[in-house]
This record gives C-alpha cells, sequence and structure tokens, in this order.
C-alpha cells in the first residue's frame, strides 16, 4: 500500500495515486539524469569551439571535425554497450545491484568529464602545434588537436555505458513494482516523462550558467581571454588577434599578402569554466541518489538465477517477433529523433536569422523543449485509455505528415543549411517544427521505454529491454553520424522528408509486430503468476544505500 496526500488525489482524479514510490521516484531521477547527461554535451561543443576552435567545423581540418564528433557520438556507443550488458546484470543479480552500479558510472564520467586540463586554448599544452595554434593547419595538413577532445571521448564514453544501462532498469523497476496492471503505463509514463524535464534543462542550465559567468575573461593577466577570436588573412584563419601581432615572420613566409578580416568576437558566456560546469551538473542527481538504493522487486527475487546466456536470449525464436515491434520501432524512431536533433539550430536559425549568440541560440533550444514538454504528459494521461500501441501509431503517423509538410516549407541552403520559405511566418514554421518533437513525446518516444517492459518475460526482461534500447541508440548514432552529411550532399529538406517516411515505416511495424499489453499482466514465462506479484517490494532494504551491493 502506498499513501498519497488528498490533494494530489483531488488535483489528479485518483489517477496518480500510489505513483510515486520509492523505486518510481528514484527511477525518474535516473532517468532525469540520462536525458540531461546525454543532450548537454551539444551545449558543452557550442561553447568549447570558442575555446578550444580547432574542432569548430568552420575553421577545424577534417581530423579536427571528426574529433568533435567522436565527442558527440561517444555517450551513444558507451548507451549501446550499456544498455546490452547493464540489461543482463539486471536479470542475473538483480535489478538494484545493476542500477547502482549504472549511477556510479555516470557519477564518473561526469565527473572526468569537466576536470581534464588543459584549460583554455591560451595553455594547449605540448599535444598542440604552434603551427596549429597559429590557425594554418587546415592549410598545411596538421592534425593534432587539444587531449581535450580526446579525454572528453574517452569519459563520454564511460558516461554512456551507466546512462545506457539505465533505460532498461529503470522502465523494469518501475513496470514491476507497479501496485497492479490497471496503472502499469502510466508509471512507467510519468518515470519517462522526467526525459523532457532533462532535455529542457540543458538548455536553462546552460543559460543560468553563461548569466551567472558572462565574461570571456576569467583567467589573470597572463591570460587575457579564454574565447579565441578568429582573424583571417589572406584566407589562412588564426585562433586570435595576439597570435597574429606576435609571428608577423612566421605569417609573411607562409601567407601572400593580404587583409585582415575580424571573423567574430566572444559571445557571452564562451568560457573554459561554463562548459565543464554544465558537465559536473550532471553528476548532481547520482549524488542525491547515493544515499538510496532502489529496492529489488518480488519478479526479480522470485525468478531463479540466470542461466542463459544473453546470447541465448536473443537467439530464441520465440521472443523475435516481439523483438521486431519493440527494437525495430525503436531503432526507426531514434534515427529520426536524433537525427531530426541535429537540424534545430539550422532551422532556428533560418526562422530567426539574428541568432548569432550563445544565449539567443540556447534560448531558441528552450522554446523546441518546451513545445514538445506537454507530449510527455498527454501520454502520461491516455497511455492507459488509448494504449501503448494506439499512441505509438498515432504519433508516428503524424510525424510523417509534419515532417512531409516541412520539407515542402524549408529550401536547402550551403553546407546542409536551411532557409525558410515565405509561404508561412516564422513563428508558425517554429510551432510546425516544435511539433514534431510533441508527436514524438506524444508517440513512440514514450511508449517504446515503455513496451519492452511488459512485453517480455521476467527471466528476460530486461536483457531484451536492453537490446530493444540498444537498437535505439544504434539507430541514434546512424541518425547523428549520417543525417548532417546526407544534408550537405542532398539538401536538408530532403533529408527531412526521409524523416517523414522513416516515421511512416515505424507506424508499419507497430501495427504488424506491436503487442498492447494495456490492462494485462506482463508476459510470463507461464512458469509464475508474474503479474500477482508485480507490485510486491522488499520494504526491508528500504534504507540501503547505492553503494550497498549486498
Amino acid at each position: 500500500y502506498t499513501r498519497h496526500s488528498p490533494l494530489s488525489h483531488l488535483i489528479t482524479m485518483g489517477a496518480l495515486d500510489g505513483i510515486f514510490n520509492k523505486n518510481s521516484v528514484m527511477s525518474m531521477v535516473a532517468n532525469f539524469s540520462t536525458a540531461y547527461n546525454l543532450k548537454v554535451i551539444a551545449q558543452m561543443l557550442s561553447i568549447m569551439m570558442y575555446v578550444y576552435p580547432e574542432a569548430n567545423p568552420k575553421t577545424g581540418s577534417s581530423t579536427h571535425a571528426a574529433s568533435s564528433t567522436a565527442v558527440k557520438t561517444a555517450a551513444l556507443v558507451g548507451a549501446i554497450v550499456g544498455q546490452l550488458t547493464m540489461g543482463y546484470v539486471g536479470d542475473a543479480i538483480g535489478r538494484s545491484k545493476a542500477m547502482n552500479l549504472t549511477m556510479l558510472l555516470t557519477l564518473a564520467g561526469c565527473i572526468l568529464s569537466s576536470v581534464n586540463p588543459p584549460y583554455g586554448y591560451s595553455s594547449p599544452g605540448g599535444n598542440v602545434t604552434s603551427i596549429q595554434a597559429l590557425g594554418v593547419d587546415k592549410v598545411y595538413g596538421d592534425t593534432t588537436i587539444h587531449g581535450e577532445y580526446y579525454w572528453l571521448t574517452f569519459c563520454r564514453f564511460i558516461l554512456g555505458v551507466g546512462v545506457g544501462g539505465v533505460y532498461p532498469l529503470a522502465a523494469t523497476v518501475a513496470a514491476e513494482s507497479s501496485g497492479d496492471d490497471a496503472n502499469r503505463g502510466t508509471r512507467v509514463s510519468v518515470v519517462f516523462s522526467t526525459q523532457g524535464l532533462g532535455f529542457l534543462a540543458t538548455s536553462l542550465v546552460g543559460m543560468l550558467v553563461m548569466w551567472i559567468n558572462p565574461t570571456p575573461n576569467v583567467y589573470p593577466a597572463e591570460h587575457p581571454t579564454d574565447c579565441a577570436m578568429y582573424y583571417q588573412y589572406s584566407g589562412v584563419k588564426y585562433w586570435n588577434e595576439s597570435f597574429w601581432k606576435n609571428n608577423q615572420s612566421y605569417i609573411s613566409n607562409h601567407s601572400a599578402v593580404g587583409a585582415v578580416n575580424h571573423e567574430w568576437t566572444c559571445p557571452t558566456g564562451a568560457n573554459d569554466v561554463n562548459w565543464r560546469v554544465l558537465a559536473a551538473i550532471g553528476a548532481l542527481p547520482g549524488i542525491l541518489m547515493l544515499p538510496f538504493s532502489i529496492t529489488e522487486t518480488a519478479v526479480a527475487r522470485d525468478t531463479s538465477m540466470k542461466s542463459s546466456t544473453f546470447w541465448q536470449d536473443i537467439s530464441a525464436r520465440k521472443y523475435w517477433g516481439k523483438l521486431v515491434g519493440t527494437a525495430g520501432g525503436w531503432f526507426l524512431f531514434d534515427i529520426v529523433f536524433y537525427g531530426n536533433t541535429l537540424f534545430a539550430s539550422a532551422v532556428t536559425k533560418a526562422i530567426y536569422k539574428d541568432s548569432t549568440d550563445l544565449m539567443t541560440e540556447f534560448g531558441h533550444n528552450t522554446i523546441l523543449f518546451a513545445i514538445a514538454l506537454p507530449g510527455y504528459y498527454v501520454a502520461t494521461a491516455l497511455m492507459e485509455k488509448l494504449g501503448r500501441k494506439n499512441i505509438q501509431m498515432l504519433g508516428f503517423f503524424m510525424m510523417f505528415i509534419l515532417y512531409i509538410a516541412l520539407s515542402q516549407l524549408l529550401t536547402a541552403g550551403k553546407d546542409g543549411a536551411v532557409t525558410a520559405s515565405s509561404k508561412v511566418s516564422p513563428s508558425a514554421l517554429l510551432f510546425l517544427y516544435g511539433l514534431t518533437f510533441f508527436f514524438a513525446n506524444f508517440g513512440p518516444n514514450s511508449t517504446t521505454f515503455i513496451l519492452p517492459s511488459e512485453t517480455f518475460p521476467a527471466e528476460v526482461r530486461t536483457s531484451l529491454n536492453g537490446f530493444s534500447a540498444a537498437m535505439g541508440k544504434t539507430g541514434a548514432a546512424i541518425g547523428s553520424a549520417m543525417f548532417l552529411p546526407l544534408a550537405q550532399s542532398i539538401g536538408a529538406p530532403h533529408v527531412i522528408m526521409i524523416c517523414g517516411f522513416l516515421s511512416l515505416a515505424g507506424f508499419i511495424v507497430t501495427f504488424f509486430f506491436v503487442e498492447d499489453r494495456r490492462g494485462k499482466a506482463m508476459a510470463s514465462s507461464g512458469s509464475s503468476a508474474y503479474g500477482s506479484v508485480a507490485g510486491s517490494i522488499n520494504t526491508a532494504s528500504d534504507r540501503t544505500g547505492l553503494l550497498s551491493v549486498s
């Protein structure tokens, strides 16, 4: 029995009674942490490109651009590993111990990401040559970069293993801790809805950090500025005016005589401290969870020690049809969802052509995340009434319509950029683009998280949940890696149209392969009535700390 306040019962008309027990709250915090830490790298890199500009795709070499891409995708690759391994670990040793391990890995990844030297371009260290410091590596082929990017790639991979493990564990714990089958989908949907808050927090926290620390001048006199202003001399770009002034003899030997053009000034908050603060803040949810631990569910306790291997689990033919529905739908959705987020900056710049500073960029991202946020709660409110399958089909179909419409209202620009059509107002276009995220959340983004947690029996539940989530992150990696090169090749509107047809494919997969267990007990192997014990949890271990493994 879970106590609830009369006020919450009145406000929610009883819909959320019993939702917020300890397991659900800890799963919500873990999922918030996962969302924030996966998404915040975009804000971090937006600031970093002014401090370590050799990885700015506008000015760096192809090697440098690849390093920036590696940082972006490292967490996704780590998440795939975490989803596969931690899902199996959750079935083998229990959900609680596996969740402890994922949060410790997340903590380590966040903290280590924020502390590595060198600090700022003025102290490049031995791994950055004077040629690169002058900015002529793009012309003369030097491929040395700051060790910061190598270190971040490693740390983000470790973080990814941790956050990836949260996906199957949080969903399974929430589903197995449900008091009854009638509200199981609502409970898991509430847990997942904190993803939207995590996404929104990345931009809001970024704006707050830059407001508190707006200056690029955070070092003493010997390091006068943290942001590298670009100057161009006869087509060769230099990091800072001081480099150009102090190395005239070198420049005269390697460049033709020409004028100096100022490329950009330092925007508010472009310093070496702010991006590190954003990375470190990602550790706060895990730190708050340290004194507590997930209470092991009765299902996990009552299931005998796992005897099958992970490969035996996914090789069992009886699960293949269901895996097409859970893993296939998640794979198609994440290609679209994560690929589409790459266009967010390009679309907002096309709509608001004056968006040149970091505050404006983060503000526009905040608007998009805010438009998308209600989708999570609409999905939660209707999860039991409409059912998982119907909501997923509705979301995919609306995404198909919206992407096709957007592809006709945007025009291809240079290097994957887009320009807005005069047929529709900027505000209407932004709202239309925001609706793609709304129906992603009131659709497959919510349901793909829920479906694997109730589709498979307990002895393979987190393993196959993890496999389904890993297929999703595989799609995310494909979308993240391929969409921008495709946009540069065939134009962003055509890529947005591809998003539409991938959404249609998701609709078809859902229609034929997804099982809707709304109001039914979670799937079982037939040996135990798992649905009847799903809500029983061991309250004796309520005060077990995160670091405890006993």
